[in-house]
């Protein structure tokens, strides 16, 4: 199959990217044409922030000490109890 870009010609630039189904019909619509869509991005208005969500840290990973990489204790227990 050939590869399509999203902002190509062959995709209408009127599209809404909030438009969940309309998204999903253009992917159908060119994966029938044996085209794969590259670049398409679909929006979600008001989503929050990955980061926010998973309540990650500002500071760099990589700049952490190894202290503050893994969990504490107490939620790590929890957290395998629940998967035995």
């Amino acid at each position: 199959p050939s590869t399509t870009a999203a902002s190509s010609a062959s995709a209408s630039s009127t599209r809404a990217t909030t438009d969940k189904l309309a998204a999903m019909a253009h992917i159908a619509e060119r994966q029938e044409a044996g085209e794969v869509i590259t670049g398409l991005l679909h929006v979600v208005d008001g989503a929050t922030d990955l980061h926010d969500r998973l309540k990650t840290v500002a500071t760099q990973l990589n700049r952490l000490a190894d202290a503050e990489l893994g969990p504490e204790p107490g939620p790590l227990e929890v957290s395998n109890a629940r998967l035995r």
